[in-house]
């Protein structure tokens, strides 16, 4: 699992921001943290899934990068909202995987 360098962390979550990727990284179950993902298909941008299901054997096998975390799936939402809307300021389109590499 690899974490996105200006990893985007919702206000609900903010104050245990280390705790949460302490967790992530170590298989933890977390209730109420959802993880906005880069999308393993190329022709999806980003999957948001709650953290309790990164304990699965399939997101075990794949090869992770983590875009924000967020406590809410409202939030998770918005936060993805405002990459996308970043990603379009600055390339005029929406090539999130270009523009965060």
């Amino acid at each position: 699992m690899r974490l996105y360098k200006n990893l985007l962390v919702g206000d609900q979550i903010r104050y245990k921001k280390y705790q949460v990727i302490w967790k992530l990284k170590h298989n933890k179950i977390q209730l109420g943290v959802y993880i906005i993902l880069l999308a393993p298909d190329p022709q999806n941008l980003m999957e948001i899934i709650p953290a309790s299901l990164l304990r699965q054997s399939y997101y075990q096998r794949q090869e992770l990068f983590v875009l924000g975390i967020a406590g809410s799936k409202e939030e998770a939402y918005e936060i993805a909202r405002q990459l996308i809307e970043e990603v379009y300021r600055h390339t005029g389109g929406t090539a999130l995987r270009e523009y965060i590499q």
